[in-house]
């Protein structure tokens, strides 16, 4: 398809969605084609480039394609604005990687989703000097790292992109995946003190928070949307810690687990996505973050707050989004919390398994990760 497209009169065509295999989650080790004799079998291929007569390409998305169709010494595309990568079977090679990302500097949108890869290609000892693309205009980055924390941090370190405001960090924890080549925690210093004096940095900050220059920040400075509801690993408060400018959080219960033991965390946030059930723990751990937000004069309300798929907010939070039935179950059961104490002082029979706001019917959950309450007080 590509080699056909590549020869054809197509000055039209802005977008372009290749998929290499039905399932591209399910990834085989004979999916990947690498090397010369690979090329010979397939056809030589001529990048999509520009011209009078060429595709003017501005999103493509590849899905499951071989790494020997997208990463080569003449990249496939150039000047795009919106680009997919899911579901490589391997990861590929960070030169790779940047000679992509350096022939398409206007991109806006970037999604790296390596959900379905078996291997890692990461090398510690890789100089990573000249492969740093600067990016000012991205504006959305989706990073599905796997289990090779090592890959995505470099990665990051040689995508700059100052005016990201959107950032969507994904892992797994598949069974047949290796364990990770690094620890998780390098990766969130990174992501954390990346920056000394606005220059995003190619080594890792030191682990010792005295040890930093005093200059350094996050590598994302314009973040205003956080997304870490797919990332599975503990001790997420340094990445919490990073963006105190945020306003929409999408987490899971590593990361609200964290944020309920600091609740002054994310002091700016509004609308909060949570992925996992509204249990008692789900409650439990959003009280001192509600308190918190009074204690600052704040309403303890959240405007917006989402459980699995389904919105929740209060009247006038959202214009033109239709109430449904019990919609407010959640934000309801968090006023009634803060009615019952005083927002000023902690109190912990609030969380006693016998208070009447669990007993009486006001709150139970469900399989499905949906909750019932009762709308009467």
């Amino acid at each position: 398809m590509i080699q056909y497209l590549s020869t054809q009169v197509t000055p039209a065509l802005k977008f372009l969605s290749l998929q290499w295999k039905l399932d591209i989650a399910v990834a085989l080790p004979q999916d990947e084609i690498d090397g010369h004799d690979g090329w010979d079998r397939l056809g030589s291929s001529h990048p999509l480039g520009r011209g009078p007569n060429r595709p003017q390409l501005r999103q493509v998305e590849f899905h499951g394609l071989p790494s020997v169709f997208v990463f080569r010494h003449t990249p496939v595309v150039s000047d795009l604005a919106n680009l997919t990568l899911v579901g490589s079977s391997i990861m590929p090679p960070i030169q790779g990687i940047s000679t992509l990302l350096l022939s398409n500097p206007q991109l806006e949108f970037l999604h790296l989703g390596m959900g379905a890869a078996l291997g890692s290609r990461f090398d510690p000892h890789i100089s990573l000097a000249g492969l740093q693309a600067r990016l000012p205009q991205l504006r959305s980055l989706v990073l599905n790292t796997v289990t090779s924390y090592g890959w995505g941090l470099q990665l990051l370190q040689i995508i700059d992109a100052p005016r990201l405001e959107y950032f969507k960090l994904q892992s797994s924890e598949m069974l047949f995946i290796p364990d990770a080549d690094l620890n998780p925690q390098a990766l969130f210093r990174h992501i954390v003190a990346g920056r000394i004096h606005g220059t995003l940095q190619y080594s890792l900050p030191p682990e010792k928070l005295e040890e930093r220059s005093p200059n350094s920040g996050s590598i994302f400075p314009s973040l205003r949307h956080f997304d870490i509801q797919d990332l599975n690993a503990e001790n997420q408060k340094p990445l919490l810690e990073a963006f105190p400018s945020i306003t929409h959080v999408a987490l899971n219960r590593h990361a609200l687990c964290d944020w309920s033991e600091c609740p002054s965390l994310l002091p700016n946030v509004s609308h909060i996505t949570y992925n996992g059930c509204a249990t008692k723990d789900f409650l439990a751990s959003m009280l001192p973050i509600a308190l918190q937000r009074a204690d600052t004069g704040k309403s303890p309300l959240f405007p917006d707050i989402t459980i699995a798929t389904k919105t929740l907010s209060h009247e006038g939070a959202i214009v033109g989004r239709p109430r449904e039935g019990n919609d407010d179950h959640v934000v309801d059961i968090l006023r009634r919390f803060a009615n019952k104490v005083d927002l000023h002082r902690y109190s912990q029979d609030v969380f006693d398994s016998d208070d009447e706001i669990y007993d009486n019917g006001m709150f139970s959950s469900s399989d499905e990760g949906s909750s019932i309450f009762n709308d009467e007080d």
